[in-house]
């Protein structure tokens, strides 16, 4: 759906109307060839290039003409950046709501483009923009997240680039509100462990009970980049006991993906949780008893940097000083 959503908003917003330009001949006639079908078609589609059908959009109902000049004429005026955009675009948020989903549409695919093309001003531009419409954002850009693949113009079935993914990701952690929390982590749950790991860490930013338990749910994820991702973004988490126990669970576990553990152990090292300090001697206690060097150094590190005191790898001495404190 997103896919021809994208292509049909790429001609709308690319045709230039003959009732907004110049006369000439040929009217109305557009050349009879068959539209593109790259689901992230690019925005400027000129129309001797594509068929031009009435734009639809999620409900089936049509865009009348005049809705479409003011879109087309709206999104010119932005592209330009000219001083009319903020007027043309509040005259299109007064369109009926699927038409912000145009606009967001649109907006995220010259993100895009210009994002592949090296135009940082335009792109800080652009997603600007996509921010400052705030929950209108929501639902297209979860979905982003959550777009796997697509189906590009030979009819061969393409990996979407990280970028495109991570970005829609970063925009809806800048938006910030619950709707954008609910994207981010429906997204979690995708099959697809790629949109897992993008949407976790961008719930890393979200300092709410939901997003800290679904952080802490994929620190078990079966994808080591899901949970190695999840223990990154448990590194700003607030003081919890819960934070600390299951991160000294995972740093700890002898079975466990050595590269997850790295990342656990690395969680603990940048919060400095004195809550984690027992955990983190039983710990130490385990690494002497079973010889695991590398776990009682990694341990004594955190150690050392959580409570400024250095008593090594002797669980012991480390019992004591915390008691004298």
């Amino acid at each position: 759906m997103t896919g021809n959503r994208l292509l049909l908003l790429a001609v709308l917003l690319a045709l230039t109307l003959p009732a907004c330009g110049s006369g000439g001949s040929g009217g109305n006639a557009l050349p009879k060839t068959p539209p593109r079908r790259d689901p992230l078609a690019q925005l400027e589609v000129q129309p001797k290039d594509v068929d031009v059908p009435p734009p639809k959009v999620g409900d089936g109902s049509e865009f009348t003409r005049e809705e479409r000049e003011l879109m087309a004429r709206a999104f010119a005026a932005f592209k330009r950046d000219e001083k009319s955009w903020p007027d043309e675009k509040a005259r299109w948020l007064a369109l009926r709501p699927a038409a912000h989903d145009v606009l967001v549409e649109n907006l995220y695919g010259y993100l895009l483009r210009a994002q592949n093309a090296g135009r940082t001003a335009e792109v800080v531009r652009a997603k600007g923009e996509v921010v400052s419409l705030g929950d209108r954002s929501v639902r297209h850009l979860t979905a982003m997240v959550r777009l796997a693949t697509i189906v590009d113009r030979t009819g061969a079935t393409q990996r979407v680039d990280d970028l495109t993914r991570s970005t829609a990701a970063e925009i809806l952690a800048l938006i910030g509100s619950p709707a954008a929390e609910a994207g981010l982590v429906a997204a979690t749950g995708d099959a697809d462990e790629d949109a897992r790991r993008i949407a976790v860490k961008a719930l890393g930013t979200f300092e709410t009970p939901r997003s800290l338990d679904v952080r802490l749910k994929l620190l078990r994820d079966p994808s080591f980049q899901v949970a190695a991702q999840a223990a990154n973004a448990l590194q700003t988490a607030p003081p919890d006991d819960r934070v600390s126990r299951i991160l000294c669970d995972v740093f700890g576990d002898p079975k466990g993906d050595l590269f997850v553990r790295q990342r656990a152990g690395q969680a603990l090292f940048v919060r400095k949780d004195p809550g984690a300090v027992p955990m983190l001697i039983d710990l130490l206690e385990r690494a002497r008893a079973t010889d695991d060097v590398l776990l009682g150094r990694e341990t004594a590190k955190i150690l050392r940097r959580t409570t400024r005191l250095d008593h090594g790898s002797d669980p012991a001495a480390w019992r004591a000083a915390v008691a004298e404190r």
